[in-house]
């Protein structure tokens, strides 16, 4: 997001949860509060006095993932598009959400995630042998 600001981070958390369905653990960013209301409950750390977690609230899961995640990006694909930056990170998130799942239940999460309908390709390439 190259803008964050409690407008456009209002705008895409509608769009990827159910805001009146989830707890909102945040840091001290001065963006979250005109955003919490949104939520069924807000809790924020404040890290700039050394506070990580307090009640059970924390971002460390937050935290982690996007360590992981930047981690996959150098060692695994090293070279990312911006335009394909949206598939790395559902790969990425399918993975995280489902690494504790038995390789059958992970399968069937996939297949039930996935559209039903044949994935296509372009025709192949006519290659005249002389």
């Amino acid at each position: 997001m190259p803008n964050v600001k409690g407008k456009n981070l209002a705008k895409m958390l509608n769009e990827t949860c159910k805001p009146v369905e989830t707890h909102l653990h945040t840091d001290g960013s001065t963006v979250y509060p005109s955003i919490a209301p949104l939520f069924a409950s807000h809790g924020s750390v404040n890290h700039s006095i050394g506070e990580y977690v307090r009640d059970g609230i924390n971002t460390n899961e937050a935290e982690s993932f996007f360590a992981q995640f930047k981690r996959s990006l150098d060692g695994t694909h090293q070279n990312v598009s911006e335009q394909h930056l949206q598939r790395y990170a559902s790969d990425f998130e399918f993975g995280w959400n489902t690494s504790k799942m038995s390789y059958n239940d992970r399968v069937m999460a996939l297949n039930q995630g996935s559209p039903s309908r044949r994935l296509s390709y372009r025709p192949p390439l006519v290659v005249i042998e002389r």
